[in-house]
């Protein structure tokens, strides 16, 4: 078994091609035992990405354009078509790997989307600005699910920087976690750990709940197969 399983990010870039990644994911999977790892926006080499690395991270970030999941933008901002581009191909290649896949925030998003589900383009009661602004709730974890089998709880508080969200959810998802009518979380039934959600564990390395989700997720990533 790999003593530190190497973690693919996806992850930001700004106006000038710098890869923008937030060192709060890089200390989350080193806590857990792993080594993350920001990926270039290089579609060409998705192949090899999914074959040199033990898992992957969808991280948060700006919305993804509305037209994958047919909509016009109403209220979608920081759309990156390149960056769209090339997760949509790396989560194609990524599934087929059987490696273990962490959608957060953007990353859950991303995922829905993928699996032919639809985002509110706004909502208003969750979106936190920063760590200076963040708003936190509850969350009811459902029983039975992957999320409650790691963390063993029904219920916890979390923190939350989202604007948007699940409308329909996509096919093959099961829900994890709610938060009254907000999908919280969600798993896809057909592969072995392929888990979202919507607010931000890597931010919260006090909570035992949150490092419980990396230290999964970090566990099936040393059991990876190159």
């Amino acid at each position: 078994m790999k003593e530190r399983p190497i973690i693919a990010l996806m992850v930001s870039i700004d106006g000038e091609d710098r890869i923008c990644a937030k060192q709060d994911y890089l200390r989350a999977v080193w806590r857990s035992g792993g080594i993350g790892v920001p990926l270039p926006y290089d579609e060409s080499k998705v192949s090899e990405f999914c074959r040199e690395f033990d898992g992957f991270i969808f991280c948060g970030g700006g919305d993804i354009d509305p037209e994958y999941y047919g909509e016009e933008n109403t209220a979608c901002c920081d759309v990156c078509i390149a960056r769209d581009k090339f997760e949509f191909a790396m989560l194609t290649a990524a599934l087929q790997t059987g490696k273990p896949i962490l959608g957060i925030c953007r990353g859950m998003q991303l995922l829905n989307v993928y699996f032919k589900g639809t985002l509110n383009q706004h909502i208003s009661d969750h979106a936190g600005k920063d760590e200076c602004e963040t708003v936190f709730h509850e969350i009811d974890i459902k029983k039975g699910g992957k999320l409650f089998d790691i963390v063993d709880k029904s219920t916890t508080i979390v923190n939350s920087f989202h604007h948007q969200s699940v409308k329909r959810l996509g096919d093959g998802l099961a829900v994890d976690a709610v938060s009254g009518t907000t999908i919280e979380a969600f798993y896809h039934k057909g592969y072995d750990y392929c888990l979202a959600v919507q607010w931000h564990p890597e931010k919260d390395p006090q909570s035992e709940f949150s490092e419980s989700i990396f230290a999964s997720f970090i566990k099936k990533a040393k059991e990876a197969e190159r």
